[in-house]
């Protein structure tokens, strides 16, 4: 950690140019069946690399104490864009504006809301993103940025039946759908190949 610091704590302070919103994704939750918005996402991952940081910085302030400034530092950045956060994508009744897979496996993957102090707010999240993958036909709908975090997440939350009804599914979009079409890889689309229209593009 130490030895990265420097490289790390530039690119946090190119984030800021961005505002409380981080990057803009170029392809966001690239090619998935329900989009989340690109600028939600930025906001999300910049909360969590906040949140990387304080922490670092808190190890490293173990040796010395000069960190223990940039832990604070990085701990009340984080409290500002979750409360940017909030205020622009939490409705009042609980729900958020990015009502998708992955808008909710942010949230509660990056810790957007508190165990804690929100345990109605976290099972309403879970809730919502159970509905969510239930209603869509035990089917994901996320693309590389919901999928990489969907298993873990869902079983953080004690959803693990929904975890093998994900894994076990063979419709479209699927992990066992492509191997139903004779696929020996992973493809990078879902539908990189159907029986009713071949290859896609």
């Amino acid at each position: 950690l130490a030895d990265h610091y420097e490289a790390m704590e530039a690119y946090m302070h190119s984030l800021e140019q961005y505002g409380m919103n981080g990057p803009k994704p170029t392809y966001g939750d690239w090619l998935c069946y329900d989009v989340t918005d690109k600028t939600y996402i930025g906001v999300c991952y910049y909360a969590f690399d906040a949140y990387l940081m304080s922490g670092f910085s808190k190890v490293l302030s173990r040796c010395e104490t000069k960190y223990e400034v940039r832990a604070a530092y990085y701990h009340h950045l984080r409290e500002k864009i979750l409360a940017h956060w909030r205020a622009t994508y939490l409705r009042e009744d609980g729900s958020l504006t990015e009502d998708t897979q992955t808008g909710y496996l942010l949230a509660l993957a990056f810790g957007m809301i508190d165990e804690e102090t929100e345990p109605a707010l976290v099972e309403n999240f879970r809730r919502r993103l159970r509905d969510k993958i239930e209603s869509n036909d035990y089917c994901l709908s996320t693309g590389f940025v919901g999928t990489g975090i969907l298993n873990q997440t869902l079983e953080k939350l004690g959803l693990h039946s929904l975890c093998y009804s994900l894994l076990l599914q063979t419709r479209d979009p699927s992990w066992l759908y492509s191997v139903r079409q004779g696929a020996t890889t992973v493809w990078e689309r879902w539908n990189s190949y159907t029986l009713e229209r071949g290859f896609g593009d």
